[in-house]
């Protein structure tokens, strides 16, 4: 998955260092292989993870052509998810930490990578959220799908 036409509009646009542009495609990749994972389940991403995907969609070619090589079908974003009353808002919670959940036990790590660090969005923070549980064998996804969450 070549993502390097996002993250130079990213840098060119956000002023986003080698650093960062790495640390986003690397945690966005992650985000991908979880939903690629766990389709029934909602996953929620960071701020940082959510501009990278965002930047990813406006390029609605590439975008279209990527979601078709790793789902097999478009990958929708909807951007309203715990914003839509108080039950809303509990589910967007308990997501939240179903994703932080799965990252860890797939990742063996946490957002906390991405705290501190500094991506020019709208507040200039980055907000952490989510995890879930389960696990799928590399050996059944393609080497598309498998290149998604093999992030260096």
């Amino acid at each position: 998955l070549n993502l390097d036409p996002i993250k130079a509009k990213l840098m060119h646009d956000k002023k986003w260092s080698t650093e960062q542009l790495n640390l986003a495609e690397k945690w966005y990749k992650r985000f991908l292989f979880i939903n690629l994972t766990y389709p029934e389940i909602i996953i929620v991403p960071t701020s940082a993870i959510d501009i990278f995907w965002h930047y990813h969609i406006l390029d609605t070619r590439k975008y279209a052509d990527d979601c078709q090589n790793i789902f097999g079908t478009f990958f929708h974003h909807f951007p309203y998810f715990g914003m839509r009353g108080e039950d809303d808002a509990n589910n967007h919670a308990c997501a939240v930490s179903k994703t932080r959940e799965l990252f860890s036990l797939h990742f063996s790590e946490t957002f906390n990578e991405l705290t501190g660090m500094i991506f020019n969005d709208c507040n200039g923070e980055v907000i952490c959220t989510g995890d879930k549980n389960g696990i799928i064998p590399l050996s059944t996804l393609s080497p598309l799908q498998i290149d998604v969450a093999i992030t260096h």
